[in-house]
C-alpha cells in the first residue's frame, strides 16, 4: 500500500488548494453547499493529477533508474509493476468521471477541464513538450491556472484576473526555481530539457516572475481592499507574502532540488509565514 501511495504523490495534493481559492475569496468558505462540491473537486482532481504522474512514471520508467533519486520511485525500482500501474490508473480515470458526474450532473465544462487537465499532461510527457524549453515551463504553468477554474466553475463563481495572473507567475517562478537547482545541483544529464537551460538565464527570469507575481498580488490586494474597509489588513497581507517569497528565494539558492513541497515542509520559518499570513487573510475577509 505504501508504494501505491507513492506512486500517486499524495503529498503533492497539496498543490490543488488552490481549487479552494475561488470559495474563499468569493467570501463562501462558511457555505456547507459550496464547501462539500469544492472537496469533493478536490479529491477529483487529486486523482486526476494521481493519474498523470502514474502515467508518467510509466513512460519514463527506463530514464528514472538512471537517476540517483527518481531510481526509488516504485515503478522504475520494481516495487510495483507497469501491469499493476496500468490497472490503478484506469481505477482513478473512472474514480474522477463518477465524482464529476456527482458534482454537475450534464454539465460538461468542469469534465471537459479535467480531461483537458490530463490530456495536455499526457502530451507534456509522451509527446515531446517536455523536452522543449518554454513550453515545458507553460503546460506546468497552465496546469495551475486550470486548478483555479476548476475550483470556480465548481461553485459557479468567477476568478479575478489578479488571482489568476498571480497563480500564473508564481507557478513560472517555482518551475524556473526547480530547474534551476536541478542543473546546479545534478547537472543537465538527468533531463534533456535542461541542457537547453542555462543558470544565468533561469536566475533573471526567475526574479522578473516573482517580481510579477509580488506586483499581480499587491493589485488583487488592492482590489480585495476596495470591496471592505480594511485596507491596513491587505497591505499587511501583502508584506506577509512579501517575506514568505524572499524566504523562500533564500532556501531555494540553497535547496539541492528546489522542490516546492519539499522546500515549503521543509522549513518553520516560511510554515509559521504562511500560517499567520493565512489566519489574517481569512480575518480579514470574514471577520473585520
Amino acid at each position: 500500500m505504501k508504494d501505491y501511495i507513492s506512486l500517486m504523490r499524495v503529498k503533492h495534493y497539496i498543490k490543488n488548494i488552490l481549487i479552494f481559492f475561488p470559495l474563499v475569496f468569493s467570501g463562501n468558505l462558511f457555505n456547507v453547499k459550496l464547501l462539500e462540491k469544492s472537496f469533493l473537486a478536490f479529491i477529483a482532481f487529486s486523482l486526476a493529477a494521481s493519474l498523470v504522474y502514474i502515467l508518467n512514471d510509466i513512460h519514463d520508467c527506463e530514464k528514472d533508474k538512471l537517476h540517483p533519486t527518481k531510481c526509488q520511485r516504485p515503478i522504475a525500482s520494481g516495487r510495483v509493476s507497469k501491469k499493476e500501474a496500468y490497472c490503478l490508473s484506469t481505477m482513478l480515470l473512472i474514480l474522477v468521471i463518477l465524482i464529476n458526474e456527482l458534482l454537475v450532473g450534464t454539465k460538461v465544462t468542469l469534465l471537459a477541464l479535467i480531461l483537458f487537465y490530463i490530456f495536455i499532461n499526457i502530451i507534456y510527457s509522451m509527446g515531446g513538450i517536455k523536452d522543449l524549453p518554454i513550453w515545458d515551463l507553460a503546460i506546468l504553468t497552465l496546469g495551475y491556472v486550470i486548478r483555479v477554474y476548476y475550483g470556480a466553475n465548481t461553485i459557479d463563481v468567477e476568478v479575478s484576473i489578479w488571482m489568476s495572473s498571480t497563480v500564473i507567475f508564481m507557478a513560472t517562478f517555482l518551475g524556473l526555481g526547480k530547474r534551476r537547482n536541478e542543473i546546479k545541483f545534478q547537472g543537465s544529464k538527468t533531463r534533456k530539457v535542461l541542457s537547453k537551460y542555462t543558470v544565468g538565464f533561469l536566475d533573471k527570469n526567475m526574479y522578473v516572475c516573482l517580481g510579477m507575481t509580488l506586483a499581480s498580488y499587491t493589485l488583487w490586494c488592492k482590489e480585495m481592499a476596495i470591496q471592505s474597509n480594511s485596507t491596513l489588513c491587505w497591505i499587511l497581507c501583502v508584506g506577509l507574502a512579501l517575506l514568505i517569497c524572499m524566504r523562500y528565494s533564500m532556501l531555494v539558492e540553497r535547496e539541492q532540488e528546489g522542490d516546492p513541497i519539499s522546500v515549503l515542509f521543509g522549513d518553520k520559518e516560511i510554515i509559521i509565514l504562511v500560517f499567520v499570513w493565512g489566519c489574517i487573510m481569512l480575518l480579514t475577509l470574514y471577520w473585520l
